[in-house]
């Protein structure tokens, strides 16, 4: 008797720790990611033996560390296909499957979705010259081709991303001139609580601060980019104070001069396939516009099918493997036993990281 299907979509930390669950469990587990190596953006990998231009600080190595060892751990009972897309969800049955030389109707008897997001970026006056690029792309250039994609960048957007993307940038070389952020940098979080549960994620975030203020960086809270200028190429960037709508004030304009502009101005979540697949969604602007409705265990409306990760509400990486765990854990108990809570005893750490993390504000 064949064992159960399990396909996992995506090879970030939700998808890793969700795939390594399922296979612990004795499920046949097919793991699909468009990236070249495991690990996702978060965890990007170089190719071999190309080493990443990205320094990490130390918890984050081993936060990354850790992940891959739990999926190098089982990684020989996985069906493990890189540079492998899904491209039609029209059921369980009726799943697309492609790489660069062929297509594949595949079937599960689970599907977890791990899909992530891609960033938000709000169109400024020359946002589509040369040199204007995402900050994402800055860390993608880093960590999976140790390139630098300018030599003098300034970052814009919100939330934390373009603080660490901004000393790792330094780090590898780029001058950078100014951070801009939206709200001030000490407003990504309030409160007692959320400062304590969100310690981890909170002391790394100082760490990039301080390397930032070490190199002497301008962090310009509460303001927005104007436009970028330039002929071939970005070669300035104008930006303004805004009066708490957004909106630039007249006569607060500052002009830098830049080779590139790194914008990011938070996240949408990957849920085209889960939509595909008729799932029920809701509307959740600040986790991330469209997301699937899911419950506890990642289960969505449509049986069988279960979000995991920052594609069903941003949070981190932190919270992504854990929640991992527990929907790779509820697809395995759906699989074998068509009950998604079968194997909830053994997630119980899980859940709890995972609510401290959901606690923070992405």
């Amino acid at each position: 008797m064949s064992r159960p299907r399990i396909l996992v979509v995506g090879a970030g930390p939700a998808g890793l720790m969700a795939a390594a669950e399922a296979a612990d469990l004795g499920c046949a587990v097919t793991l699909v990611d468009e990236g070249e190596r495991p690990g996702g953006q978060i965890h990007r990998q170089p190719p071999e033996p190309l080493p990443s231009a990205a320094p990490e600080l130390p918890s984050e190595k081993a936060r990354k560390a850790r992940v891959l060892a739990r999926f190098a751990a089982v990684a020989d009972a996985i069906d493990y296909r890189p540079r492998t897309i899904v491209t039609a969800f029209y059921g369980l049955d009726q799943i697309l499957l492609a790489d660069p030389s062929a297509s594949e109707l595949a079937a599960a008897d689970a599907v977890v979705l791990a899909t992530g997001v891609h960033e938000f970026v709000v169109p400024f006056d020359g946002w589509t010259l040369p040199g204007v690029v995402t900050a994402g792309a800055v860390q993608a250039q880093l960590k999976g081709g140790a390139v630098r994609v300018g030599d003098r960048i300034a970052f814009v957007g919100t939330g934390p991303l373009p603080l660490v993307a901004a000393s790792q940038a330094l780090a590898a070389g780029a001058a950078v001139p100014a951070v801009v952020l939206l709200k001030p940098w000490w407003r990504l979080a309030a409160g007692p609580r959320t400062l304590w549960t969100g310690r981890t994620a909170l002391g790394e975030g100082l760490r990039h601060l301080a390397r930032l203020h070490r190199a002497g960086v301008r962090i310009y809270g509460g303001h927005v980019p104007v436009r970028a200028v330039g002929a071939a190429g970005v070669e300035r960037l104008v930006i303004a104070r805004h009066g708490g709508d957004g909106r630039p004030l007249s006569g607060t304009e500052i002009r830098i001069d830049v080779d590139t502009v790194a914008a990011s101005f938070g996240f949408t979540a990957n849920s085209d396939l889960a939509r595909m697949a008729g799932a029920e969604t809701r509307f959740d602007a600040r986790r991330g516009g469209w997301l699937p409705v899911r419950d506890a265990w990642g289960a969505t409306s449509v049986p069988g099918l279960f979000v995991a990760g920052d594609g069903s509400g941003v949070a981190g990486a932190l919270a992504a493997a854990a929640d991992g765990v527990v929907a790779g854990a509820a697809a395995a108990g759906w699989a074998l036993h068509r009950d998604a809570r079968r194997f909830a005893g053994r997630t119980t750490a899980a859940v709890a990281a995972r609510a401290g993390h959901w606690r923070v504000p992405g």
